[in-house]
């Protein structure tokens, strides 16, 4: 029989035929008297989408600068300049958060390391302390030190990510330079151990595993899983890498899947299977019939890789640079290189307003921004990823439907390829 919760959620119908939902999903999905919010069609269901005027998530970068040199960091693609976000852009954010009700959840990441900010630990306590639904921080943690970790349980850290992109040591060296992976794995029982000490039965921060993907580590992933699991975490975010060097290009592992119509021809219904076996026998007829540029389903779930969303628009979130610059995602946050079907392209940057100069509201309600996420939203960009047929992909200021920039065609963000907590 079906698990049924304890207590399911229940929409009601109302003497004008309109759909009451229960608050706490008003609530969740932002959802005010006059929003307006896309529904999309699937089998025998709609799905709600979240109103572009929700603010759900924020992505800060306390810092820029990194203890390693990783072969698959976005340094080797970029001429910027490394800081910390200052108090006084900190405190800007703070009073910028305050503005929106509820609050969102804070994930500290970035292209850094946060725990390389002097003040992180603080940072965390303060977002604590103004009431943010949730608040995650991201790290390679080899500075998360026995002391660091008391801090930040006691500071009201509730999921901590740590980026493992390999489980052996040659394979984590090999990605991670200048790391070593059992120090990071003796910090990690560390920390486990603390937030068991300090939270008792219901240990918190979460902790959660981030992997990257490629040729010469993907075989280590079943025993990433396995140890993470022995270490406690209760999460796994499991991302391709972003070739940002011509070295990484030959490392992915979606060469196949960027040949993928990005949405399925008008004279083809989506593709529907019954639950299989993945087996020798059936692995390559399902490959060929599933991924052969049709949209389709097994078990119930769609297994095409056919997405053309944005994930970042989705969860209503938006990134600060350590500098203060507010962008719509995370790709936008800093001009850099990548390369996409072994030709190298240029995404430059997409700023839409600085905390340094206005409040955080101002930024997110502008006209201009408001209709840009309704852009991607309905994702009004030429399939770039399934065609590279032309220069325009390389880079982002145009497509061959228009040249508004940017343009997000390209992106493999929003193809599913690209995932991050």
């Amino acid at each position: 029989m079906p698990l049924i919760p304890d207590n399911p959620l229940i929409a009601t119908v109302d003497a004008d035929g309109r759909l009451v939902l229960p608050a706490e999903v008003a609530t969740r999905l932002g959802l005010r008297p006059g929003t307006s919010v896309l529904l999309d069609q699937e089998q025998n269901s709609y799905r709600v989408r979240r109103p572009i005027e929700q603010l759900a998530k924020v992505y800060i970068e306390p810092t820029s600068r990194c203890n390693l040199t990783c072969r698959t960091c976005i340094r080797n693609a970029w001429e910027e300049p490394q800081g910390d976000m200052t108090e006084a852009t900190f405190a800007h954010l703070l009073e910028g958060l305050s503005a929106f009700d509820p609050l969102p959840t804070i994930l500290f990441g970035g292209f850094g390391e946060p725990l390389a900010h002097p003040s992180i630990v603080e940072m965390v306590a303060r977002m604590r302390w103004l009431g943010a639904a949730k608040i995650e921080l991201i790290t390679n943690g080899c500075l998360l030190s026995e002391e660091t970790s008391c801090r930040l349980v006691e500071a009201g850290l509730d999921v901590l990510w740590v980026s493992l992109d390999g489980i052996r040591p040659d394979s984590y060296n090999d990605v991670r330079l200048g790391a070593m992976l059992p120090q990071v794995l003796e910090n990690l029982r560390g920390f486990s151990e603390v937030r068991r000490r300090l939270c008792g039965t219901s240990p918190l921060p979460e902790l959660g595993i981030a992997f990257v993907a490629m040729k010469r580590n993907i075989a280590d992933l079943p025993s990433l899983l396995r140890i993470g699991r022995d270490l406690g975490a209760c999460r796994f975010n499991i991302s391709n890498v972003i070739p940002y060097t011509e070295d990484m290009a030959s490392e992915i592992l979606y060469q196949d899947s960027l040949e993928i119509a990005p949405f399925p021809a008008l004279w083809h219904r989506p593709l529907r299977l019954p639950p299989m076996d993945v087996t020798d026998t059936t692995r390559r007829p399902l490959w060929a019939a599933i991924y052969g540029r049709h949209q389709g389903t097994l078990i119930g779930a769609d297994v095409s890789g056919i997405t053309r969303c944005c994930p970042f628009v989705e969860a209503g979130s938006v990134s600060i640079s350590w500098q203060g610059n507010a962008s719509p995602c995370q790709a936008l946050v800093h001009a850099h290189d990548e390369f996409l079907s072994q030709r190298k392209r240029r995404v430059d940057r997409h700023v839409v307003g600085n905390l340094n100069d206005q409040g955080l509201a101002n930024i997110w309600f502008d006209r201009d921004y408001m209709a840009f996420r309704s852009r991607v939203q309905n994702f009004d960009f030429a399939p770039c990823i399934a065609c590279g047929g032309c220069t325009m992909s390389d880079g982002n200021h145009e497509d061959c439907e228009d040249d508004l920039f940017p343009r997000c065609g390209a992106c493999l963000w929003s193809h599913g390829l690209i995932r991050c907590p």
